[in-house]
C-alpha cells in the first residue's frame, strides 16, 4: 500500500498585507502603468514566497529534500570518474545574474552543478533521460534506509512507487513510463551509471575489449550501488544485495551525468588535433 501523500502545494498569486486597495490618482496613464507594474512586482514576490515557504514544509513532512550540491572533490571520486565541470566566464556571469533576479523575485535559487561523473557512452536509455537519473539520486539520498532495508525486489518496489508517487508533481511527463525494473537496473553494477562499488564477484582485471583503446568507463570497471539475481525468473522474491550503506547513500551529493566519448569521437579528436591539446581546452575527461 502506497503511503498518504499530502497533494503538492499549489501557486497563489496573493496581495501582500498593507498593499493599498486603491490606485493613486496619477496625472498620466504611463505613471499609472508603472505603479500597477511595480505592485504586481510586489505581490508576486510575497506570492512566491508563501508558495516556497509551503514547499519546504511539504517536503519536511514526507521527508523528500533536494539533494545538496556537491561542492569539492577527493582523489578517490577523480579515480571514480567525478570531474570539476569547466565553467566559461559568460556562464558564469550569467549565472551570478539568474541568481541575483530570481532572488530578487522571492524564487529558491537552485544553483547549477559544479562537478559531473562519467557514465559509459553507449548508455543510450540513460542518455535520453538524464531527469530520470536526477530522481534516482534523490531517492536514494532521501530513502537510504528504506531501501537498504530492501533484501528483494518486491519489497524494493514498494519503495520506488511511494517516491515516483512523491516527485509525479515535479516531473509531469516520463516517470510514469518507468518502472522499479528500470530503476534497480540502473543502480546495478551491470549499467555503471552511479558512483558506488564494484560488484564482490567482480575481477580487477580490466579485459581488453578490442585493438582499440579502453575509455575511460571500461578501464575503470563497473560500478553501482547494488546487485540483483535472478530477476526474471524469480520476479518479486528475487534477492537484491547493497554495495553501500545508508549512510554512504545520505551522503550522496548532487551531480551532472557527463558520458564520455565513444571510441569513434576519441578517433576523431585524435584526428583533429592532439588529444592532449583537446583535454585542456574542452573535454570532459582526463589523460588517466
Amino acid at each position: 500500500m502506497l503511503r498518504a501523500v499530502t497533494p503538492l502545494p499549489q501557486y497563489e498569486y496573493i496581495v501582500r498585507p498593507g498593499a493599498p486597495a486603491v490606485a493613486p490618482i496619477f496625472r498620466k496613464l504611463s505613471h499609472l502603468k508603472k505603479w500597477e507594474s511595480d505592485e504586481r512586482r510586489q505581490n508576486k514576490k510575497y506570492s512566491n514566497e508563501i508558495y516556497y515557504k509551503k514547499l519546504s514544509e511539504w517536503k519536511k513532512q514526507h521527508n523528500w529534500h533536494d539533494v545538496p550540491l556537491m561542492t569539492s572533490m577527493t582523489k578517490e571520486e577523480a579515480e571514480k570518474g567525478f570531474l570539476q565541470l569547466k565553467k566559461y566566464d559568460l556562464e558564469i556571469e550569467e549565472e551570478k545574474t539568474k541568481k541575483k533576479e530570481e532572488e530578487s523575485r522571492g524564487i529558491d535559487y537552485v544553483a547549477p552543478c559544479a562537478f559531473g561523473y562519467l557514465v559509459p557512452h553507449d548508455a543510450v536509455d540513460a542518455r535520453a533521460g538524464t531527469f530520470y537519473l536526477d530522481f534516482l539520486t534523490k531517492m536514494i539520498y532521501n530513502r537510504a534506509h528504506e531501501l537498504c532495508a530492501c533484501t528483494t525486489f518486491g519489497e524494493f518496489e514498494k519503495v520506488y512507487e511511494d517516491s515516483i508517487n512523491l516527485e509525479k508533481g515535479f516531473w509531469l511527463l516520463g516517470l510514469r513510463e518507468r518502472t522499479a525494473h528500470d530503476a534497480l537496473e540502473a543502480f546495478s553494477a551491470e549499467s555503471n551509471l552511479f558512483p558506488g562499488r564494484k560488484a564482490p564477484t567482480t575481477s580487477d582485471d580490466v579485459p581488453k575489449t578490442s585493438k582499440r583503446r579502453n575509455t575511460f568507463c571500461e578501464r575503470r570497471g563497473k560500478l553501482g550501488i547494488c546487485g540483483i539475481r535472478d530477476l526474471e525468473t524469480l520476479g518479486n522474491s528475487a534477492p537484491i544485495e547493497w554495495y553501500i550503506s545508508p549512510e554512504e547513500m545520505q551522503n550522496m551529493k548532487r551531480f551532472e551525468f557527463c558520458f564520455e566519448m565513444s571510441p569513434e569521437e576519441i578517433q576523431d579528436m585524435r584526428d583533429m588535433a592532439t588529444v592532449d591539446e583537446w583535454w585542456d581546452n574542452e573535454g570532459y575527461s582526463y589523460d588517466w
